[in-house]
């Protein structure tokens, strides 16, 4: 049968194009204004003022919006393309005229930085507005991060939240405005602009170039560290414990667990040779390099009930299995007989030496099991940690805790 957990390697799968389109379309825009600065320092003639049009932000997002609706990605089962495209409308929008970075940030990290600036600027964004903008939000990233698939009741009640946020952000900000709102949508501004040019010296022309090397190097050393960060290194014990948690199911038999960032998908397939027995089959998994953590979640569902199944067996075969792949020796192990929802399972506990990948030193580890078994089918879920790590101690226990399966 197929490994299910990797402990020694937290990387689940070959990075993509996808993966680093993030960085790829930032460094494309750090060239873009490289190109813009040498072309102002340079160029010879004064360019002819044109006519600006400015579409108020409101507008744009509730265009946007009707866009959405006519292509009919819901009834052609593109779930996934149609949340992007919801979420980067409110995201957008928040981003012009809130003044605040949403299109680069988490869901987290927006949902604190609007809270923030709310309460710092007294905009009167109510608090039902940003429970609403999280609730979509968190919502999208399961469908995009944990492959969920809601129902298309609540897909639309999700699409109809977004007019409401839209509506309720935009009257709130706007609310000291003179100019009238039409139903929340604002009409097209159109701005003539005619500048007096003003001839540059040297100076102006090394300042702007420094200028240009800073906001170069403060970019590239900003996203390089986001994107080391969320693909490489990882929270720490002590940020998964401060930030906020998610609860999400997985696999079938359905999984649900309370997580410190959603779990991605390893596999879904097994070899060959174990699809005569095996009928669905899926991993998930999560990993932080910098804590040496690692969660991992399985489920099977045999093709036809076993004559039988053993649990403590399953176990050991599980232990067994894992000890083989990491290359170490389980000692101390504590085992417990549970029920969740009247299902029967095992809680083991091990300690576990293994080489930690930065610092190349062997530390000793634990590793707490939760397995469930019968003849229709498996479950499993792992956390591992560093021993000497109380707050990894406390998420493990708290992921642990918040474990719950359908019979």
């Amino acid at each position: 049968m197929q490994n299910m957990f990797e402990i020694k390697s937290i990387k689940s799968e070959p990075k993509t194009f996808d993966d680093y389109k993030h960085l790829m379309w930032w460094i494309l825009l750090i060239l873009a204004v490289i190109g813009v600065i040498l072309y102002f320092i340079f160029r010879k003639k004064k360019e002819k003022e044109v006519e600006k049009i400015i579409i108020a932000p409101i507008r744009e997002a509730f265009l946007r919006l009707k866009e959405l609706d006519e292509k009919q990605l819901l009834q052609q089962n593109k779930v996934k393309i149609y949340y992007s495209e919801l979420t980067d409308i409110v995201r957008t929008y928040i981003e012009k005229d809130i003044k605040i970075p949403a299109l680069e940030s988490t869901t987290n990290e927006l949902i604190e930085t609007i809270i923030d600036f709310n309460e710092s600027s007294n905009l009167g964004i109510s608090k039902d507005t940003i429970k609403q903008l999280k609730d979509v939000l968190q919502n999208a990233d399961l469908v995009k991060f944990a492959k969920s698939n809601p129902f298309i009741e609540e897909i639309k009640g999700d699409r109809n939240r977004v007019e409401l946020i839209l509506k309720d952000t935009q009257s709130a900000v706007h609310r000291n405005d003179v100019a009238e709102v039409d139903n929340g949508v604002e009409n097209v501004e159109v701005i003539s602009k005619f500048p007096v040019k003003k001839k540059k010296n040297i100076l102006t022309y090394v300042l702007i170039a420094i200028a240009a090397l800073v906001l170069i190097l403060s970019t590239i050393g900003y996203f390089g560290y986001r994107f080391l960060k969320n693909e490489v290194i990882g929270n720490t014990s002590s940020e998964m414990m401060s930030k906020q948690w998610y609860t999400a199911s997985y696999g079938y038999p359905e999984i649900t667990l309370e997580s410190p960032e959603i779990l991605k998908i390893e596999s879904d397939q097994l070899p060959n040779n174990g699809m005569s027995v095996i009928g669905d089959f899926a991993s998930y998994s999560y990993g932080s390099l910098i804590s040496n953590f690692y969660v991992g979640v399985s489920s099977i569902h045999f093709i036809k009930e076993l004559e039988g199944f053993d649990l403590d067996k399953g176990v050991e075969g599980s232990l067994s299995e894992m000890e083989t792949m990491i290359g170490t020796k389980f000692t101390n192990k504590r085992l417990h007989e549970i029920y969740l929802n009247n299902v029967e399972g095992r809680r083991v506990e091990v300690d576990y030496k293994l080489e930690n990948q930065l610092t190349k030193k062997n530390e000793d580890n634990k590793l707490t099991l939760l397995f469930f078994g019968d003849t229709k089918g498996m479950r499993r879920v792992l956390v591992s940690h560093l021993a000497k790590d109380a707050s990894a101690k406390d998420v493990s226990d708290r992921i642990i805790k918040s474990v719950s399966i359908k019979p």
